[in-house]
């Protein structure tokens, strides 16, 4: 299989770490942190459209991964990652739980979907698109924006 397309977190980060391996995404937030989304909202950070041109390229493996931080005041709580291919979810579900006071520290969450089988993608456009949510309660947990979302074909 081949990288046939990757796709960049859609929210934006935190302006002082632009283009750093640190450029930070908020996710939720119970404390109204600026610019951050309520703790219990499935929150969107990828998504690509992508055209599956004939068969024998209906084979499709979906790949996001991401690293999670809280602060390390946040009581805690966890956060899910997962797919959905056409509006429906599909695949693995990640879900670390962060606690304090360890929910500074970095945890790698990672979600996949191999569309193959009965379940192989029909000739046309497909929708992917990566999902998060926190549960709990968090000044403010974020996810990277490196590349989260990976189509193989």
């Amino acid at each position: 299989m081949r990288i046939a397309r990757s796709s960049t977190a859609i929210l934006p980060g935190f302006p002082d770490e632009a283009g750093t391996v640190w450029q930070f995404v908020c996710v939720g937030s119970d404390a109204d942190w600026p610019g951050c989304p309520r703790v219990g909202a499935p929150v969107l950070i990828a998504a690509d459209r992508f055209l599956v041109p004939r068969p024998g390229r209906d084979v499709v493996m979906f790949t996001a991964k991401t690293r999670v931080q809280a602060d390390q005041a946040d009581p805690g709580g966890t956060l899910t990652l997962w797919l959905t291919l056409d509006g429906r979810r599909v695949g693995s579900t990640a879900v670390q739980q962060l606690r304090a006071p360890f929910s500074v520290s970095e945890r790698t969450l990672a979600a996949s979907y191999l569309a193959a089988g009965r379940e192989r993608l029909k000739s046309g456009f497909h929708t992917v698109r990566l999902f998060a949510q926190a549960d709990g309660s968090f000044i403010h947990v974020t996810t990277v924006r490196d590349v989260p979302l990976l189509v193989f074909d």
